[in-house]
């Protein structure tokens, strides 16, 4: 086995990665990798392993490039690859145009000009070149003559001119090379010359200036020995690839492990085809800080461009809250001195990537930073293209492969050149490109220096990018006064952005009678209404008065069975108006409540018993059967009516705990939520100020006991002196008798679960004055459905910061594209969201949401330690608590919180991060889909994703794909469609994703055959193109997935163009990757034309 194979060999089988330092080898490995036998094995081929890493740097570079054999054309370098794809999937797009304007002042020879400029195209070959598929691959043709000619215009203002210059290239016809030479009437001269990057890069322009200068002087140049095609030649031959095996190996291995997408804060959605609008933020590093960072880099040993891409990285590392930063930085590709004078596409691109953690010091990642960068660049002839190839990344035609963010830093000279009678400089226009979401440029220039951020317009407005600008300065200074600061410690944010954060955006501060429990609220409204219904169930109803005596009789017959003030109780009790007798009993007993429902598994309501330690069951006779050996109290018993109904009037302090309520937590076990008095009373005055409610209102009881969203609705009515009224499971999944009660009881307020909204009817006309879901993520579907009827509510809150800790009235529509936010905190509460080491962030940075403030409740009964991990000091609040959510969430500008998910419920398919609420989202814009859940689920050792989906009828899998492919990227597409009557929801009303059935059954199988025709051309074009059998090509996998990758999708292009007579697009071929999409699609297409044809001559033959 060669060398490289046996390397390449033992970083795939294996995992066991090789470097070298100062000629040690260095093994990185899993354990029990290395075996004793391997070891001595690696060891014997240590010296070729050595002479392998050492060639790659040292192989060839000083032994001549040789001239290519003559032929008719010549491979492409594999960066013309990757610009001759770029060009294929958008020929209208100017994006890799490589233009620049020269400023003349002076007299200009306009002949001589001219003449220059053709006698440049006929020194370099480049300028000569054109592009054609032949065989299946790309390649560039050498013309002997071209039809260049310089165009000159007179105009009285050169800029209208320029903004219609940079028009797209034709690469197959040529010429590539296009000029202009605009004349203004007060003699200044602007020089405008563009050409495509295929044929040029940064160092090119400037070698074609000087060219051109020399020319136009009419002085010799030095004759060329070799042309471009002579290096793409060179470059692809097999002798240099076996050279370059070793740069491949550091690539591979630098990114063995999958890398994330750096998803910025963004002001706009990202199109589905990446847009190359772009504008520019120039700023400058002062005198001061640029003498620092030199300083700096004397003491350090390290270069500005180091230092300036580690503050990038630090601020790209924070934007995204990410640790794993990738960032491309471009190279001359020059490296051997043949290429010095050569017009041409030579420039490379460095994926860096590197770890700025929060828990380094800035020092110790400069130095690492160092180290990374030097490896990367000694390693920089393996080009990108070949890369990202090679890692088979999946096509996202949103994104760049392996990143979206650029750096750069030269040195400039004086701008300014001089020729006899003229004097030439750069001429700025208003061409604004961005390859990319972010590219920072840097120079120095003097003793300042001046860097500029290029930014998608399509993503970024300008205010933003000013942000980042600010941000970055900041870092320059922490890192001056400090080198030694740990990076988490760098603080980003302006003075106003930490007060806007931290105060205006946490202006909460409401009064209420925090000196108050629930029961005096409750004792309070009785004397205020006591002949206004509060509560019905059915046909059963009781007055607050009836209410109150009722519940002073259980408070009484539960003291004598022994409950005492602190005793927690249990109740388990169907929805009737003695199951708010019970919750009132209990508390006026001084006694907890411990809500459970009849739907939980008996072995559950044990386990809950259990871990309270409650000492009594309030429930039903029937119910008591299950639980012998516990204290049953029947909340049927004749002796309660016999109690007196005179009021306890117990001391409780609005400290006490209410009620224990059972959260299943991220590892399933239960934990009890303790919850005081004083907390709901926050919620309560709250919500009473903001909905507005009085005892006019009938508010539906809609969620179960064991729900912490039933406090909201059973308190906000029994303290408003508004009517509850609580709803059978046989009437809420019944819509005729959902729509009755509704009507019968004139509901007003109506809370239930986003799920439920989704599939539920409103009768119409109703008496509903508002809606608000909780519980679950609310999509912009629903909120658009009654937000204009309606008002419209979206509420989130953990159980431990007390039911609703944040909420957002929807006042108008919202696009489909957005999600609905989850507002502003509720009255005394404080919001915060933090990075990983639990600083600050900027506005529309993901971060975790940490809450704060009275609705906090008092941890976990009997569990310290969990306690401790999750209600923890509030870092900018002495003597508080904050409770860490695991929720992410970011700021919108406007100060409002949007739900991203949960932080341990990231879902990352083959490196990408994804959002399955986005992808919900999508679907609900189908027309005939009513609700869409999707899931994650494994087969195997691959996770896929499941779309779950309402619609009258069923939608075929081909008919979802195209319509999402149309929308969002390939990867984010689910492997399995499967219709529903309805969505499974659970007893709380969220969606019940355990009772959704196995989409396994639903795979696709491992081949499926042609099934007709146009399917059986394409799986030859295929087979033809993959260099595979036919029968090992199933019509229903990716040609990505198969081995295809960008060029190839490019030949495949012209296959079908050629042998099927029809027009696919490489755009499309992106976005429909099977054969059976492919061939619907080319089925449609023949269709249309079809019918266009016969109505032509339909037309014909009238006329």
């Amino acid at each position: 086995m060669r060398i490289d194979e046996y390397i390449t060999n033992l970083r795939k089988v294996n995992q066991i990665t090789i470097h070298v330092v100062d000629q040690v080898l260095k093994l990185k490995a899993p354990d029990h990798a290395l075996t004793p036998q391997l070891i001595e094995e690696i060891k014997a081929r240590k010296a070729e392993i050595l002479e392998f890493f050492s060639k790659a740097n040292t192989g060839d570079k000083l032994s001549a490039i040789p001239a290519a054999a003559t032929k008719s054309s010549y491979v492409l370098s594999a960066a013309q690859k990757r610009m001759y794809f770029l060009y294929e999937l958008d020929q209208s797009s100017v994006a890799y145009n490589m233009p620049q304007f020269i400023k003349l002042e002076g007299k200009v020879n306009v002949t001589r000009l001219a003449e220059a400029l053709r006698n440049l195209v006929k020194r370099h070959e480049s300028l000569r070149t054109i592009f054609r598929i032949e065989q299946d691959e790309p390649v560039q043709y050498i013309l002997e003559e071209s039809d260049f000619g310089m165009v000159h215009t007179l105009a009285e203002d050169a800029d209208p001119v320029l903004a219609n210059f940079v028009k797209p290239f034709d690469l197959h016809t040529g010429p590539l090379l296009r000029a202009e030479l605009i004349s203004t009437s007060n003699g200044v001269h602007i020089l405008a010359i563009d050409m495509p990057h295929i044929v040029t890069d940064g160092v090119s322009n400037v070698l074609l200036v000087r060219d051109f200068m020399q020319l136009y002087q009419g002085l010799k140049l030095d004759g060329l020995t070799i042309h471009y095609k002579d290096y793409a030649e060179w470059q692809q031959s097999e002798g240099r690839q076996t050279v370059l095996a070793a740069q491949k190996e550091f690539w591979l291995t630098a990114y063995a492990e999958e890398t994330n997408q750096l998803n910025l804060p963004s002001d706009f959605p990202r199109p589905q085809l990446k847009q190359h609008a772009g504008d520019t933020v120039k700023f400058t590093l002062d005198s001061t800080i640029t003498a620092g960072l030199l300083r700096l880099s004397a003491e350090q040993g390290v270069t500005m461009y180091m230092i300036l891409l580690s503050f990038y990285k630090i601020l790209l590392g924070r934007l995204a809250n990410t640790a794993d930063v990738v960032v491309g930085s471009p190279v001359a590709g020059r490296e051997h001195t043949d290429l010095e004078g050569i017009i041409g596409m030579f420039a490379n691109t460095l994926p860096i990537r590197s770890y700025p953690e929060g828990a380094k010091t800035y020092q110790d990642y400069l130095a690492e930073l160092k180290q990374i960068s030097l490896q990367c660049f000694e390693n920089q002839s393996y080009q990108y293209e070949e890369l990202v190839n090679n890692l088979k990344i999946d096509r996202d035609t949103s994104r760049n492969p392996l990143f979206d963010v650029m750096f750069s830093y030269e040195n400039f000279g004086d701008d300014s050149l001089e020729l006899p009678g003229l004097i030439i400089s750069p001429y700025q226009s208003n061409h604004y490109i961005s390859k990319f979401d972010l590219t920072l440029s840097a120079s120095q220039q003097g003793e300042t220096l001046h860097l500029q951020f290029d930014y998608s317009t399509s993503l970024y407005n300008k205010e933003r990018i000013s942000r980042y600008v600010t941000y970055f300065q900041k870092i320059a200074v922490a890192v001056l006064e400090d080198v030694t600061v740990k990076i988490s410690a760098i603080n980003l944010l302006s003075k106003e952005e930490v007060e806007e954060q931290l105060e205006t955006f946490n202006m909460t501060a409401i009064a209420y009678p925090h000196e108050k429990t629930l029961l005096d609220l409750f004792s309070t409204q009785v004397l205020r209404t006591p002949g206004h219904i509060a509560v019905v169930h059915e046909n059963s109803e009781l007055s607050y008065q009836e209410l109150e005596a009722r519940a002073n009789q259980l408070a009484n017959y539960l003291r004598s069975k022994g409950v005492s003030t602190g005793t927690h109780v249990a109740i388990l009790v169907e929805r009737s108006v003695e199951m708010i007798i019970g919750l009132l009993g209990i508390l006026k007993a001084g006694a907890v409540y411990i809500p459970l429902h009849n739907n939980q598994p008996l072995s559950h309501q044990q386990q809950i018993i259990g871990e309270s330690k409650s000492e009594f069951l309030l429930c039903s006779s029937a119910v008591a059967a299950n639980y012998r050996q516990l204290k049953t109290l029947n909340i049927h018993d004749d002796l309660i009516l016999e109690q007196s109904t005179a009021d306890l009037n117990l001391a409780l302090s609005p400290e006490a705990i209410a009620y224990i309520i059972y959260t299943s937590g991220t590892t399933g076990k239960p934990n009890g939520v303790l919850v005081n008095h004083r907390s709901v009373v926050n919620l309560l005055a709250y919500q009473q100020q903001v909905f507005g409610i009085d005892s006019e209102e009938s508010i539906l009881q809609f969620a179960t006991l064991s729900f912490d969203a039933s406090v909201e609705q059973i308190w906000l009515a029994l303290h408003t002196g508004a009517k509850l009224v609580l709803i059978s499971t046989a009437v809420i999944t019944d819509q005729a008798k959902w729509n009755a009660y509704l009507i019968r009881h004139k509901i007003t307020h109506l809370h239930a679960t986003p799920s439920f909204l989704e599939q539920m009817d409103l009768p119409m006309p109703n008496h509903i004055k508002r809606i608000i879901a909780g519980g679950e993520e609310c999509s912009p579907h629903l909120a658009n459905r009654f937000c204009e009827d309606y008002k419209f509510y979206n509420e989130y809150g953990p159980t431990e910061t007390t039911v609703t800790a944040v909420e957002y009235e929807v006042k108008e529509k919202i696009a489909l594209d957005n999600k609905v936010p989850i507002g502003r905190p509720v009255g005394n509460t404080k919001v915060y969201i933090l990075g990983a080491n639990r600083e600050l962030l900027p506005k529309g940075v993901t971060g975790e949401l940490y809450i704060g403030g009275d609705g906090l409740t008092q941890g976990y009964f009997n569990a310290e330690a969990l306690t401790s991990a999750r209600f923890i000091p509030n870092p900018y609040a002495t003597g508080e608590l904050i409770y860490k959510t695991g929720d992410l969430v970011r700021w919108l500008e406007d100060g409002n919180l949007v739900y991203l998910g949960r932080n341990d419920e990231q879902v990352k398919i083959r490196g990408f991060r994804i959002e399955l609420g986005e992808i919900e989202c999508q679907l609900l814009k189908h027309e005939d889909i009513q609700h869409a859940v999707v899931t994650v689920y494994t087969n195997g050792h691959e996770k896929y994703l499941a779309a779950y989906y309402v619609s009258p009828s069923v939608l075929t899998d081909y008919e979802l794909r195209s319509f999402l492919g149309s929308k969002i990227p390939d990867y984010m597409i689910p492997a399995s469609f499967i219709r529903l009557e309805s969505i499974p929801l659970n007893a709380n009303g969220k969606i019940d994703k355990k009772a959704l059935p196995d989409p396994v059954m639903n795979l696709k199988e491992d081949y499926v055959a042609p099934a007709n025709p146009t399917e059986t051309q394409l799986v030859e074009i295929w087979s033809s193109l993959l260099q595979l059998e036919p029968a090992l090509i199933s019509v229903n996998k990716s040609f990505f997935e198969l081995g295809g990758h960008s060029l190839k999708a490019v030949t495949m292009v012209n296959k079908i163009r050629s042998q099927m007579n029809v027009e696919v697009s490489l755009k499309q071929i992106f976005q429909m990757t099977s054969i059976q999409e492919i061939s619907n699609y080319i089925a449609n297409e023949l269709w249309l034309k079809s019918t266009m044809d016969h109505t032509l001559n339909e037309e014909f033959i009238l006329d």
